[in-house]
């Protein structure tokens, strides 16, 4: 009898050291019964949004930092103004982004796709955007977005650098 309880041990401890190994997402989860299909599917309302928006150029540099609470929508820790958004990511790769930005109704849609495909599918674009997916469960997504360019050249100086990270709930 004890000789089960051990073997059931060694294969429960292997079982969750290759299990672990095979954590997709920065946080998490490590294990889900559900595919990665299945759970980005559906309808996700922002709940937080953060970022820095960074310019440098012959003028100087200038730096935004945008956040949402889940409420309002502030730059640099001023104005802030009513917003929501909500992400539509459909089975068959058609989105549709619905932002309402102070009373004004945006709507955004195409196709979306997972940009690395199997095994992996960490990434989605849609809106001609690259996501990195930093947690996907059930009912939370959070996508991270890094955005850069260079338009050096001669005596011109414009360096453009876009971070943002999102977190929507079902």
């Amino acid at each position: 009898m004890t000789n089960n309880y051990i073997k059931a041990g060694i294969i429960l401890i292997l079982t969750m050291l290759l299990l672990g190994g095979c954590k997709k997402y920065e946080e998490g989860p490590w294990l889900s019964l559900r595919s990665k299909n299945a759970r980005i599917i559906g309808n996700w309302q922002l709940t937080d949004y953060s970022g820095t928006t960074h310019q440098i150029n012959n003028q100087g540099e200038t730096t935004i930092v945008v956040s949402f609470d889940g409420e309002y929508m502030s730059y640099n820790g001023e104005n802030p103004l009513p917003y929501s958004e909500e992400l539509v990511l459909e089975k068959g790769g058609v989105f549709n982004r619905t932002i309402i930005n102070d009373g004004e109704t945006m709507v955004f849609s195409g196709l979306w796709t997972w940009i690395d495909g199997k095994p992996n599918k960490t990434q989605i674009e849609y809106s001609h955007r690259i996501y990195t997916i930093t947690r996907l469960k059930n009912k939370e997504l959070k996508l991270y977005y890094y955005w850069k360019t260079d338009q050096t050249s001669g005596n011109s100086i414009d360096i453009y650098t876009v971070e943002r990270i999102y977190t929507y709930v079902q």
